[in-house]
């Protein structure tokens, strides 16, 4: 018995259908064949071949071509025409040497033709040729089905991963809107910097800094911080980068367009900026801060002073003139009554709350008229340990009274009331 060369442990041997009407040529193609172990089935007519290759399947036909009633051309035809037959591999036998019989068997889906009288190294030449082309197709059509299938799946999970990639592309592109719109409305001051060179700055910076955001950009910071504090700056910017804890929040002095020197309290963080590393820092403004703080601080040295030695403390070491003023308005209103602070020397601390227009708009609207109201305010607001002081003004004849505001024995200023 010869090796079978196709079939693999555990699969049965292929299935070859002959059919011929011929008995000693079912007989001799059935001995080559049974050599490999082929399951031989066989059909006297095109009739029953047609029939038997539509119930079995097999692996191969091997298809004689004049036969009577049904020839093998018609038999041919009809095994490609349906879709259950019409791949399994046909090989005609015939004995017509004519080539348009051939080309006809060619046209008609034959893969080869063997010629009579058989010869047994042509037919199992040409069947077995046929059978591993057949199992090398059908390995082919399930890789490329296989590999389909898996391109199939990579492609959705491309298609996928681009729609979240761009979705995520959206979401960012919508983040950097949103961030950039709350930078650019800031109140504090926003810069990017690279290399020490100002890449962005938003318009609030610019406005602090007396500038055009143009002005600023691509220009070195040492133009926009005062000298003795850039020192700083770098010196907070190389130990940052060494690893070294360096405070993120701390003070400095940056410059005006004009020169003068503006307080601020820096944020310092890190950022990438076009690909590259770089400091993003939030500048704020702390002038007013640093004015609070000062006079505080005057206030807080004026209140621990000993009373003996007040001489040089002013009134306005001890009051904050915007707290007061807006106290003595609401007095008036409150009361009815006319209210002014000055100094004991009669000079207004505080504007006129609730004055009449003959006062404020006529008496005290001339240098002499002025002059004639402050004296008359020094003379009604005297230091005077008996009380507050209650009689006409010196200037207009109206009724005012006036009282002094003492620290220790120092006269600080005077507060002047009156029905005007």
């Amino acid at each position: 018995m010869t090796e079978q060369p196709l079939a693999t442990p555990g699969t049965p041997a292929p299935t070859i259908l002959i059919v011929d009407d011929n008995a000693n040529n079912l007989a001799t193609l059935s001995d080559y064949l049974l050599e490999y172990d082929f399951e031989i089935l066989i059909a006297r007519s095109g009739d029953q071949g047609l029939a038997r290759a539509q119930v079995t399947h097999p692996a191969m036909i091997l298809l004689d071509i004049v036969m009577p009633g049904m020839d093998g051309f018609e038999v041919c035809r009809r095994l490609k025409a349906d879709a259950a037959t019409q791949d399994i591999p046909v090989i005609f036998l015939t004995a017509l040497g004519e080539t348009e019989h051939k080309v006809k068997a060619f046209q008609l889906g034959a893969v080869d033709y063997i010629t009579k009288p058989l010869q047994r190294e042509e037919v199992l030449a040409r069947v077995l040729t046929h059978l591993r082309l057949r199992a090398l197709t059908g390995e082919l059509e399930h890789t490329v089905q296989a590999r389909t299938a898996e391109l199939v799946q990579v492609n959705r999970q491309l298609q996928y991963e681009i729609t979240e990639r761009e979705r995520a592309e959206a979401a960012l592109r919508d983040s950097e809107i949103k961030y950039r719109n709350l930078v650019e409305h800031a109140n504090d001051g926003v810069v990017i910097v690279q290399d020490e060179i100002l890449q962005y700055c938003n318009s609030a910076l610019a406005k602090l800094q007396g500038y055009a955001v143009e002005e600023m950009l691509g220009r070195p910071i040492g133009d926009f911080v005062a000298p003795d504090a850039l020192s700083r700056l770098r010196e907070n910017q190389r130990r940052r980068r060494a690893g070294e804890l360096v405070p993120q929040t701390y003070e400095l002095a940056i410059l005006h367009k004009d020169g003068h020197v503006l307080p601020v309290e820096l944020n310092v963080g890190q950022t990438i900026y076009q690909g590259q590393p770089a400091d993003q820092v939030f500048i704020r403004d702390i002038a007013a801060r640093k004015q609070m703080e000062a006079a505080l601080q005057q206030r807080i040295i004026a209140l621990t002073r000993p009373l003996d030695d007040v001489q040089s403390i002013a009134f306005t070491d001890l009051f904050d003139l915007a707290e007061i003023q807006a106290i003595q308005d609401a007095f008036a209103k409150a009361t009815g009554v006319a209210s002014l602070i000055t100094t004991p020397e009669g000079v207004p601390l505080t504007r006129p709350s609730n004055f009449r227009r003959l006062c404020q708009e006529v008496v005290r609207k001339t240098p002499q008229g002025l002059a004639n109201c402050m004296h008359s305010d020094a003379v009604i607001a005297r230091a005077n340990m008996g009380g507050p002081t209650v009689q006409p003004c010196l200037s207009a004849g109206l009724w005012s009274g006036g009282a002094a505001i003492m620290v220790g024995e120092q006269h600080m200023t005077l507060l002047k009331e009156g029905a005007l």
